[in-house]
C-alpha cells in the first residue's frame, strides 16, 4: 500500500518511494555522496541512479539496436551469433526458448584490445550495428561496476579491491 511518501513492502519494511535518484557522475569520481548510494543499498536493496546524458544516450542506442537484431529472422541470428552453448571457454549465443529469446554476448580481450563475442554481422545501414554499441555499454558498465563494488566493499570496512578477485579481468579501455 502506499501512504503518503512511504510504501510498505512485503517484508514489512516502510521504503521512501520519493528518494531522488543519485547522480552516478559523482560516485563515479569517488565524491562522499558514496555513503548515500551504500545507505540506500542497505536500506531498499538498491538505489536508483541517474545516468549521466552520454551514458543514457549509449544504452539508448544500444536499446535499439538490440530491438532491431531481435526482430530479424531467427535463421539469421543462429547465422550471426550461433547457437547457445559453450564456447571459447564460456557460454555465447543465441537460444529461443518457448517464451523468450536470448543473446549472450561476452565482452573479451581481442588483438587490438576488447571486443565482443560472438561479433555480429549487423543489418543493412538502416539498422544500428549492434556490436560496437554493445561492446561500448558493456564496457561503460564494466568499469561503473567496479566502482560501485570498491564503494561497497569500503562502506562494508573491508579495502576497496576487495571484491575483485571475483570479478573477471578488467579489459583494455577502448582504443
Amino acid at each position: 500500500f502506499v501512504a503518503g511518501r512511504a510504501i510498505a513492502a512485503a517484508d514489512g519494511i516502510e521504503r521512501d518511494v520519493d528518494d531522488p535518484p543519485l547522480e552516478l557522475a559523482p560516485l563515479l569520481a569517488g565524491r562522499a555522496c558514496a555513503h548515500l548510494f551504500c545507505a540506500r543499498l542497505r536500506r531498499d536493496g538498491y538505489a536508483q541512479l541517474a545516468l549521466p546524458p552520454d551514458m543514457a544516450a549509449l544504452l539508448r542506442q544500444t536499446e535499439a539496436a538490440a530491438a532491431a537484431w531481435f526482430a530479424a529472422p531467427e535463421a539469421r541470428k543462429l547465422e550471426e551469433a550461433g547457437a547457445y552453448g559453450p564456447a571459447s571457454g564460456t557460454l555465447a549465443g543465441f537460444a529461443r526458448g518457448r517464451n523468450r529469446e536470448q543473446l549472450e554476448l561476452r565482452l573479451v580481450k581481442g588483438g587490438r584490445g576488447r571486443g565482443v563475442y560472438p561479433a555480429l554481422r549487423g543489418g543493412d545501414a538502416a539498422e544500428p550495428a549492434l556490436t560496437p554499441l554493445a561492446e561500448r555499454s558493456m564496457a561503460t558498465l564494466d568499469r561503473v561496476a567496479r566502482v560501485l563494488l570498491a564503494h561497497v566493499a569500503s562502506d562494508l570496512g573491508a579495502s576497496p579491491g576487495f571484491f575483485a578477485s571475483l570479478l573477471d579481468p578488467q579489459l583494455p579501455a577502448e582504443e
